[in-house]
């Protein structure tokens, strides 16, 4: 005859183990699936950046955000935020990001119309030549452009 501890303890490692299990369902369910389409215009918008060395004096915070990001690997885009249900590109936190070049008015950036909040300080572009390009971007409700390093 099986000991009811036995029993007990069975229980409740089954019961432990649905919980588990439901945690993990239910993070999974959760998990915003990018729109194929967003992460192109994303892959687009790194390629138009060289991968250079930060060289900052606020290192402890700048780094090439974009550097890691990969088409195959939706965690892999730091200082992106996909809305949960429609899988679109709405905050992009590239402050401090070692940008540097040109960000032109036709960047795939403003392709981005879903994008509400743009952190683009601490990065250094050439010119304001990109400013046009912000009209195309009708939701946005937060733009940062402090510290920017133009050179022009």
């Amino acid at each position: 005859m099986v000991k009811p501890c036995f029993h007990v303890f069975s229980i409740s490692c089954f019961l432990y183990c649905v919980f588990i299990s439901s945690f993990f369902i239910d993070t999974l369910v959760s998990l915003p699936f990018p729109r194929p389409d967003q992460i192109e215009i994303l892959m687009a918008f790194k390629n138009e950046f060289p991968i250079l060395k930060c060289d900052s004096a606020e290192e402890y915070y700048s780094y090439q955000k974009t550097e890691y990001w990969t088409s195959k690997d939706s965690k892999s885009f730091d200082g992106v935020v996909f809305d949960s249900e429609t899988g679109v590109v709405t905050e992009l936190d590239l402050e401090g990001a070692c940008l540097s070049g040109s960000l032109s008015a036709n960047s795939s950036l403003f392709r981005l119309h879903h994008l509400r909040y743009l952190l683009l300080s601490d990065n250094y572009f050439d010119s304001f030549s990109f400013l046009p390009g912000l009209g195309k971007l009708t939701n946005l409700e937060f733009l940062d452009l402090s510290y920017m390093g133009f050179s022009r």
